[in-house]
């Protein structure tokens, strides 16, 4: 993500609709090969903020703020 160029203008959201194997559909419903089931870990530790709505947290962070998925 810290190489694309429009991580400066955008939301995490909005980039992870470019990465492969992830989906976000209309109703900002994240998906990973098909399958809502996963889990989001932030400096390898669960976070309870993230694990009730992601959307939302996304949506209000800069994706500037992300270094790299794995």
């Amino acid at each position: 993500m810290q190489a694309d160029p429009e991580n400066n203008a955008t939301n995490v959201l909005d980039m992870l609709r470019k990465v492969p194997l992830l989906s976000v559909d209309a109703s900002e419903n994240i998906k990973l090969k098909g399958s809502g089931n996963y889990k989001i870990l932030i400096n390898s530790r669960p976070s309870a903020l993230i694990a009730k709505n992601p959307a939302d947290v996304f949506k209000s962070m800069p994706a500037s703020n992300i270094k790299k998925l794995k």
